[in-house]
């Protein structure tokens, strides 16, 4: 971590018709982590239906980590799996 807070603002999740723009991802993650997660889900925003590809590109570009598992240890997650 880089000292940023790693939970995602309230509602970064709730955005599903248009997508956050590279512009409003940069003064998102100016203040949060890029690894942060947030909604109901405790999701990363590169799984989100917020970010589309031209963000998610950039999450990746500006250090999102690759190999981040896509939901917090211990909870199933959408995919049904389990601790």
């Amino acid at each position: 971590m880089n000292g940023k807070p790693d939970r995602l603002p309230d509602g970064f999740d709730k955005r599903a018709r248009e997508p956050y723009a590279v512009a409003e991802l940069e003064e998102i993650f100016s203040t949060v982590d890029v690894n942060a997660r947030g909604g109901y889900s405790e999701e990363p925003a590169i799984s989100m239906r917020a970010v589309d590809l031209a963000g998610a590109t950039w999450l990746l570009d500006h250090g999102r980590s690759r190999g981040a598992e896509p939901f917090p240890p211990g909870a199933a997650g959408r995919a049904g799996r389990s601790p």
